[in-house]
């Protein structure tokens, strides 16, 4: 069971400022693992900021990768400014029952955006 190493950039809704590379957490995972378990084992890893976030408010896309290392800066250049952008539809959205082989059967280049998690942050109302 090969383990892989996922970039995988964070994007909350409720987001103060540009999103930057320091919104990237490396997840190492094996590739026969669901996506599911990869949007648990992120929940688990960066408590408590995602304590209050339910699992299913995990939106897991995957970014097309580069083979070439050196475009692979661009890549994460090119995430940058479309999330900074407001889009939301970078990437594919991952389906939570599949394996991440089916989407990673090999390592991808160490520069490059894999995955993009979409974040909703739903604030509680004020009862004013």
């Amino acid at each position: 069971m090969p383990e892989i190493r996922l970039n995988c950039l964070v994007v909350p809704s409720d987001s103060v400022g540009r999103i930057t590379q320091q919104h990237v957490v490396t997840i190492k995972i094996n590739n026969n693992e669901s996506v599911h378990s990869l949007r648990s084992q992120i929940k688990k890893e960066h408590t408590p900021r995602f304590d209050n976030i339910p699992i299913i408010e995990f939106e897991v896309r995957a970014i097309p990768l580069n083979s070439d290392k050196v475009l692979a800066s661009v890549n994460a250049e090119g995430v940058m400014i479309s999330v900074n952008s407001g889009r939301q539809d970078e990437g594919q959205a991952l389906i939570p029952m599949l394996n991440i082989l089916d989407h990673f059967p090999k390592q991808p280049s160490e520069k490059d955006i894999h995955i993009i998690i979409y974040l909703e942050i739903k604030t509680p109302s004020s009862g004013m």
